[in-house]
């Protein structure tokens, strides 16, 4: 089965949000016809396609059916073929650590009682969270698990 063709709309404002997040779908589609997908995801797609083709150049609903249907698609895409954009777990594991740190710096900012130090566990975080994301990202490219396009 055929992924349906997205719309060509030159009338999105180019350099707007709207106009970014619509070109990435489209490369999003075009990389993911290169990969064998499953009947089901190809089917909902087609389905979320025409909706999106349906739709009036308004900047405001096409950006947000948009994010929606990627994010939709994305996840889809993770939890049933294992595959993720470039950078995906880096870009996750950079949050999560940010989320740790904080609460490391917290911890410390108390034990020293000096709450100007509670920011200390942040970059802390980040930098951990970096390396744990991006190993995990080596392991996703190597086993040919990752799409070649980044989206965030």
């Amino acid at each position: 089965m055929k992924i349906t063709a997205l719309k060509s709309r030159p009338n999105l404002v180019q350099g707007k949000r709207c106009a970014k997040r619509y070109g990435l779908f489209e490369k999003l589609i075009i990389e993911l016809e290169q990969h064998e997908l499953p009947i089901e995801i190809i089917t909902t797609l087609n389905s979320e396609i025409t909706h999106l083709n349906s739709l009036k150049d308004t900047d405001k609903a096409i950006s947000k059916d948009v994010k929606r249907v990627q994010y939709k698609l994305l996840k889809s895409l993770e939890k049933e073929l294992k595959l993720v954009p470039i950078n995906h777990y880096r870009n996750m594991w950079l949050a999560l650590g940010m989320s740790l740190g904080l609460s490391f710096g917290t911890v410390f900012a108390t034990s020293i009682q000096n709450y100007a130090f509670i920011g200390v566990g942040m970059p802390i975080g980040m930098a951990i969270g970096i390396a744990l994301g991006t190993k995990k990202d080596k392991e996703v490219k190597e086993s040919g698990r990752q799409l070649g396009i980044e989206l965030f």
